[in-house]
C-alpha cells in the first residue's frame, strides 16, 4: 500500500514538472515563433552572440575555449586574458558538442534550454515551501519568461542561464529561517554540524552557481551575508552568519580555481591590458526602480509601450530597461515593500514565516543594485569589475514572483473549499498565465528570421568559395585591423563581425581574435599601419595567402583600400552575394614577389615580417582612443612605452607623433630610456615629433615624464595629463 502510493505521488510530481516543461516550451515556441526558425542559424548573429558563438565552435574544433590557433594569428586567441568563471556553462556546451558539431545549432539548444531549467528550479522552490501547484506554476513560468530572458537571448548567453538563481535563494532562505547550520551547541561546546542533507545541497549549488559566472553568484554571497547577519542578530547567535561565511568563502574559492589559469598565465605573461572598468560604471548600469515597475520596451498596448519610450529617454537608460518586472511581478514587489512595513499581515497564511525574509533580502538586493547605492562604494573602495548592477534584477524578480505565488496560495487556502472554487480558480491561474505572458513579451523578441538567414547564409557561401580558392591551413588577414575584444563600432561595422569568417570557415586561419595588448595584437596593428605597399609585402613574406575585407568598416564601403590592394596584387577580389565581403587571393603574387630574392634575402624579409616591433603602453598610458580622422591616447604625468624587438639583431626604427596637452601654458616633457633622452615642451597645440632609434634584440622601454597640469573631465576617473596623438613606427631595413 505503501508502495501504491508511493509510486503514485512519484507519478504525480513527474506529471506536474513535465506540464511545466511543456507549457514553458510552447509559451516560448510562441513568443520567438521558433517554427519560422531554422535552428542551424543563430538566433542572434550580432553583437556578443558572436563570441559565444565563436567559443562553441573552438570546443568543438580545439575541445576547450581557452585557446584557439584557427583565429588571432599569428599567436592564436588565448581567453586567460578576459577571464570566465562560466566551466560549468561551457561543460554543458561540451556535453551538446557530443551529439553535433554545428555551433549554431548548440547556441540555440542551451538558449531555449535555459527556459525549461528555469522553470523547473524555480517551481522546486516554490514547492519547498509549501506552495500549492496551480500557483507556484503561473510564478515558475512567468519567472521564466521575463524580458531579461528575452532581451539577453544569444547576445547575453550566460546571462540568459540564470536558472540557478532559485535554488541559489533556497539557500539564502535555509541560512536565514535557521534550517541550515553547519555549528551547533552541543554539551555546552561548539560542533560542526555535517550530517544534514541540507548542506551538501547548498555546497553543491554554491559550487555550481560560482562556476557559472561572477555576477549571478557574487549577488548569492551578498544575500548569504545578509541572510546570516539578520538571523544572527535576531537570535543572537553567531552561527547563522559564520554558516553563511563558510558558504561565501567555498563559492569565493570555487570562482578561484575556475580563475586559476588566468591569474597562473598573468603571473607568466604579466597582467592583461585587455579590460578597463572605472567606478563611475556601476552608476551608468546600475538598477533602476523605475524599469522595474513600468511596462516591457514594445509592450503590446500602444499607449502603455509609448509611456515606456518616453521613459527610456531619461538618462542612464541602457541595458537596466531590460529589468522589467511585469504585472504580476510588479504586484510581488510592492507586496514585499509592504511586507517590511507589517501591510501584509497573516495574508500569507501558513507561509508568512517567508514572507519577511524575501521582503528583507528584496530590499537588500534593491538598496545594491540601484544606481547611487551600495553598489557605488563597492565599485569605488574595493574593485570596479562587477559593475553591472542591473542584473540583480533576476534575484528581485524570483523574489517578486515568489511574493505573487504565496499571497495567490494564501487565498486560494483561505477561500477555495468546494470543487467549483477549485476549478475556478485554476481557470483564473490559467488566464493570468496568459495575460501574464502576454503582458511580459513583446513582437521585438521574434527575430527577423529571412533577414538572419540571409545573412548566415550569404557569409556561409562567401568562406566556402575563399576555401575553394586557396589550400588548407592558409592564413588570412581581415581589414580593417580591428582589436578584440570590447570595441567600439568602425563605421557600419559592429563589434565582433570579424568572427563571422571564422564561424564558417572549415580549413582557414584568420587574424581577428588575438586578445589586445598581446604580442599577436600587437604584430596586427604594426602591420596594418603600414603603407599598403609595404603592408602587402610583409604579408607575403610573412605567409599570407589572402586578404579579407569587410567593406562596413570603411567610409567609402572600401573602395580606395580595394583599389590599391587589386593594382598591388594584381587581381580582381571575390566578392559575397551581398557585396560586403571582399577577398583578394595573393598566392600569385607571393610566387612573383618570392622570385625576386634569393634564399639569403627572403630569410631576411621573412625576420622582417614576422619579428615585428611590438609596442606596449602601460603604468600610465591609457587605452587608445580614435575618431575618423586621427587616433590618440592620454597619459598620466609618467608612463612607459616598451618597444620589442622579437628579431635577433639590432633594428633601426623611426617614431612619429604629435604630443600635446590641454591647456596653452607650455609644459615639459622627458623623453628617456637605454637607448635615447631628449626633453621639449608642449601645450595645448600638437607638436609633430620624430626619433630615430637602433634597437637590440628584447624589450626597450622609453619613459614619458611631463609636469603638464591634469586634464579637467569630471566623468573621466582618469589621470590625464598629455597625450600622444597619431603614433607610428616605421622599420628602416
Amino acid at each position: 500500500m505503501t508502495r501504491q502510493l508511493l509510486d503514485k505521488n512519484t507519478l504525480r510530481t513527474v506529471g506536474e514538472y513535465g506540464l511545466a516543461v511543456v507549457l514553458c516550451l510552447l509559451g516560448v515556441a510562441w513568443a520567438m515563433k521558433l517554427w519560422r526558425a531554422d535552428l542551424r542559424v543563430p538566433l542572434s548573429y550580432a553583437g556578443d552572440s558572436l563570441v559565444y558563438s565563436a567559443f562553441i565552435k573552438g570546443i568543438v574544433d580545439n575541445g576547450w575555449y581557452y585557446h584557439n590557433y584557427l583565429i588571432g594569428i599569428p599567436s592564436g586567441l588565448h581567453m586567460y586574458d578576459f577571464p570566465l568563471p562560466d566551466n560549468f556553462h561551457f561543460l554543458l556546451i561540451k556535453l551538446l558538442s557530443l551529439f553535433t558539431s554545428d555551433h549554431g545549432l548548440i547556441i540555440n539548444l542551451f538558449f531555449l534550454l535555459t527556459f525549461p531549467l528555469t522553470t523547473l528550479a524555480a517551481l522546486f522552490v516554490f514547492r519547498h515551501f509549501g506552495i500549492g501547484y496551480l500557483p507556484a506554476l503561473l510564478g515558475s513560468l512567468l519567472y521564466a519568461f521575463i524580458p531579461y530572458h528575452f532581451f539577453r537571448g544569444e547576445i547575453h548567453l550566460f546571462y540568459s542561464a540564470y536558472y540557478m538563481v532559485p535554488l541559489m535563494v533556497l539557500v539564502i532562505l535555509w541560512v536565514y529561517l535557521g534550517r541550515l547550520l553547519l555549528f551547533r551547541q552541543i554539551n555546552g561546546r561548539t560542533r560542526l554540524h555535517l550530517r544534514d542533507w541540507r548542506l551538501v545541497v547548498a555546497l553543491l549549488v554554491g559550487i555550481i552557481i560560482a562556476s557559472s559566472g561572477a555576477y549571478y553568484s557574487f549577488f548569492g554571497c551578498f544575500l548569504l551575508l545578509i541572510a546570516g547577519f539578520i538571523a544572527s542578530a535576531r537570535s543572537k547567535c553567531l552561527y547563522h552568519l559564520l554558516t553563511a561565511v563558510v558558504l561565501v568563502a567555498v563559492m569565493g574559492v570555487t570562482v578561484a580555481v575556475n580563475l586559476a589559469p588566468s591569474v597562473i598565465y598573468y603571473r607568466q605573461h604579466g597582467a592583461p591590458q585587455s579590460i578597463e572598468r572605472g567606478p563611475g560604471e556601476a552608476e551608468v548600469f546600475g538598477l533602476k526602480i523605475s524599469q522595474l515597475l513600468l511596462p516591457v520596451t514594445g509592450h503590446r498596448v500602444p499607449q502603455l509601450a509609448a509611456l515606456k519610450n518616453l521613459y527610456n529617454n531619461a538618462p542612464l537608460t541602457n541595458e537596466n530597461n531590460t529589468a522589467t518586472l511585469g504585472l504580476i511581478g510588479s504586484i510581488g514587489f510592492l507586496l514585499l515593500l509592504g511586507a517590511l512595513f507589517g501591510i501584509w499581515g497573516t495574508a500569507g497564511g501558513a507561509h508568512f514565516e517567508v514572507i519577511r525574509p524575501l521582503g528583507e533580502l528584496n530590499m537588500a538586493a534593491v538598496l545594491l543594485g540601484t544606481i547611487g547605492g551600495f553598489s557605488s562604494l563597492f565599485a569605488l573602495l574595493i574593485s570596479a569589475h562587477i559593475r553591472s548592477y542591473n542584473r540583480i534584477s533576476v534575484y528581485i524578480a524570483f523574489f517578486s514572483f515568489f511574493a505573487s505565488a504565496l499571497w495567490l496560495d494564501g487565498f486560494a487556502r483561505r477561500r477555495i473549499t468546494t470543487t467549483a472554487a477549485r476549478i475556478a480558480f485554476a481557470l483564473f491561474i490559467g488566464l493570468l498565465l496568459i495575460i501574464g505572458t502576454l503582458d511580459q513579451t513583446t513582437r521585438a523578441y521574434v527575430p527577423d528570421y529571412a533577414k538572419l538567414n540571409a545573412e548566415y547564409k550569404d557569409s556561409d557561401e562567401f568562406v566556402a568559395r575563399v576555401e575553394q580558392i586557396v589550400p588548407a591551413n592558409s592564413k588570412i588577414f581581415q581589414l580593417p585591423y580591428i582589436p578584440f575584444p570590447e570595441y567600439p563600432p568602425v563605421y557600419e561595422m559592429t563589434d565582433y563581425e570579424h568572427l563571422k569568417a571564422y564561424l564558417h570557415s572549415k580549413s582557414l586561419r584568420w587574424t581577428y581574435g588575438a586578445i589586445k595588448g598581446r604580442e599577436g595584437d600587437m604584430w596586427q596593428k604594426s602591420i596594418s599601419d603600414l603603407p599598403m605597399p609595404e603592408f602587402v609585402e610583409r604579408l607575403s613574406f610573412a605567409g599570407f595567402s589572402g586578404i579579407y575585407v569587410d567593406r562596413f568598416g570603411y567610409a567609402d564601403k572600401g573602395g580606395a583600400t580595394e583599389a590599391e590592394l587589386a593594382r598591388l596584387i594584381g587581381t580582381t577580389p571575390v566578392t559575397s552575394n551581398s557585396n560586403r565581403f571582399a577577398f583578394f587571393p595573393m598566392l600569385a603574387y607571393n610566387q612573383q614577389l618570392r622570385g625576386k630574392y634569393t634564399e639569403q634575402e627572403l630569410v631576411i624579409k621573412e625576420d622582417l615580417a614576422l619579428n615585428r616591433m611590438l609596442l606596449s603602453w602601460r603604468n600610465g598610458f591609457s587605452n587608445e582612443e580614435l575618431s575618423p580622422e586621427m587616433t590618440w591616447r592620454w597619459c598620466s604625468s609618467r608612463g612607459e612605452l616598451d618597444i620589442y624587438n622579437t628579431s635577433k639583431r639590432d633594428r633601426k626604427v623611426v617614431l612619429e607623433m604629435a604630443l600635446a596637452t590641454a591647456y596653452e601654458q607650455q609644459s615639459n616633457l622627458t623623453i628617456r630610456g637605454s637607448v635615447y633622452s631628449d626633453q621639449l615642451k608642449i601645450n595645448v597645440h600638437p607638436r609633430p615629433y620624430t626619433m630615430t632609434l637602433t634597437l637590440p634584440p628584447g624589450h626597450n622601454v622609453l619613459e614619458f615624464v611631463s609636469d603638464a597640469e591634469r586634464v579637467k573631465a569630471p566623468n573621466d576617473p582618469r589621470d590625464m595629463r598629455f597625450r600622444v596623438d597619431n603614433f607610428r613606427l616605421r622599420d628602416v631595413e
